[in-house]
């Protein structure tokens, strides 16, 4: 690009202010200049009052949003999106976008579409997120049910959902580890590995592929389903939890480190055990394919601690005046 055409093509960019009511579209025009030959874009920072509304809406380029009081809404083709310190709730409608992260939303947060990375941290309401993300998915401190229903091409489907969540749940492409939650906690999934620990208020885990990993870390033992078509199941019981235990393998190993206290009973290539541990709630485990191992774990104390505060108090969108943000 030479001066010349530089000089041309900034002269032919427009911002455009419209205010209607106590909407204001901010709205950037593309340069009368633009050619098959050069490309222009531009950068916007705009500050609004505290308790605006955002309306954020374009084909490419990202969005950050900080310290507003209202909702915010994001619909992108290809975004970026990070939002922080935002009193309302969130919704993102994203087709392609390389990470989408949200840290203390005092309202809940709806995320749709598809990308790589996703990061939520301190939202004080319900999180939905819907589509297909091919990178790492974080989730911490959320003090409202979590929701996920997607997946990608290549593992197929994943689902899964839990009240609340005062620690961690990590999701890549073959991978999900929840730890800390608030039950009940449903999982199902084609393909995944899965780890779970310190849940409450029982666990419903279905896999077609994968390994699983349990550890029932508070008392009382929660109640369990939990089955896989072809992996390993390992479920870690606390030495002085109560239970009711029916595990079987069709083809696998089995191993039992409670003793005498369960019954191995071997049958072909599988095998079962079984047993009742004082009067508790019932573990159901079933692996067609795998290694079944039954573990003792550590004596278990307290349950989940309470879920996190809101971060920040949350503007009705009646109170909030409203920004648009409309940009090719």
């Amino acid at each position: 690009m030479s001066k010349q055409d530089a000089e041309r093509a900034a002269d032919g960019l427009a911002i455009e202010l419209v205010q209607d009511g106590e909407t204001v579209f901010v709205r950037v025009k593309g340069s009368r200049a633009n050619s098959d030959d050069f490309f222009v874009s531009s950068d916007l920072e705009i500050s609004v009052p505290a308790n605006a509304r955002i309306d954020a809406h374009g084909r490419r380029g990202d969005f950050d949003v900080n310290d507003v009081q209202g909702d915010v809404d994001v619909d992108s083709d290809n975004a970026g999106v990070r939002l922080e310190n935002v009193g309302g709730n969130v919704r993102i409608d994203v087709r392609a976008s390389d990470i989408i992260r949200a840290a203390r939303i005092g309202g809940g947060v709806d995320l749709k579409g598809s990308g790589h990375d996703v990061e939520l941290e301190s939202v004080a309401g319900q999180v939905v997120v819907g589509g297909a993300y091919s990178g790492d998915l974080q989730f911490r401190a959320i003090a409202k049910p979590v929701r996920f229903e997607g997946g990608i091409k290549s593992r197929g489907p994943a689902e899964w959902r839990v009240e609340s969540c005062p620690g961690q749940i990590r999701m890549s492409r073959g991978n999900l580890s929840l730890e800390n939650v608030a039950g009940p906690v449903v999982v199902n999934a084609k393909s995944k590995d899965v780890q779970v620990a310190g849940f409450t208020q029982g666990l419903d885990l279905h896999v077609d592929r994968g390994d699983l990993e349990i550890r029932a870390d508070v008392l009382p033992v929660p109640r369990m389903t939990v089955s896989t078509n072809s992996g390993d199941v390992e479920l870690t019981l606390p030495e002085n939890g109560k239970f009711s235990l029916r595990a079987s393998v069709d083809k696998g190993q089995l191993e039992n480190q409670f003793g005498e206290l369960l019954h191995v009973q071997e049958q072909g290539r599988g095998g079962t055990i079984t047993g009742d541990v004082g009067n508790g709630a019932e573990v159901n485990l079933r692996a067609n394919r795998g290694s079944l191992r039954v573990r003792k774990g550590s004596p278990a104390e307290a349950a989940l601690p309470a879920p996190p505060k809101p971060p920040v108090k949350p503007v009705s969108p009646s109170a909030a005046q409203s920004l648009v943000i409309q940009h090719n």
